[in-house]
């Protein structure tokens, strides 16, 4: 499996992409409440979550197609061609991903309080993997 030393690169890049799922994403703070932006969210039913506000479910397939490919790609070391154009492939993805996620975190500020200027955004550790994960591709 660790033929070439691009295996152990596109392990690290779906490693890090995997571990967006766990990781918040965003923190918004408005008139004292505090939404986190996660894409799997474990909260209890009684907190206000960004999924009951905004649909999650394109980020996390969009996270998961990712992480798969990467797998792909790995067991592709005997196919060099077509192992780099599923790699240029990754990278627009995982471009798409990134713009993806900062609307989403942008489009739940909206949703929240549009009207608000006391607005916080905090940007989490979970925005900057897909970022960290591109140096890996």
């Amino acid at each position: 499996m660790i033929q070439r030393i691009q295996s152990v690169y596109l392990l690290l890049a779906a490693v890090a992409l995997a571990l967006i799922v766990f990781f918040p994403i965003s923190v918004h703070t408005f008139r004292g409440l505090t939404v986190d932006l996660v894409l799997l969210d474990r909260s209890a039913p009684d907190v206000i979550s960004a999924s009951m506000m905004i649909n999650l479910w394109p980020a996390l397939s969009g996270v998961i197609l990712l992480v798969l490919l990467a797998f792909v790609i790995i067991f592709l070391f005997r196919n060099r061609p077509l192992q780099m154009r599923l790699t240029m492939i990754a990278v627009l993805l995982n471009m798409i991903l990134v713009m993806g996620l900062f609307w989403m975190s942008g489009h739940l500020a909206a949703k929240l309080d549009p009207e608000s200027i006391d607005h916080v955004v905090n940007y989490q550790f979970g925005i900057y993997l897909p970022i960290i994960s591109l140096l890996f591709f």
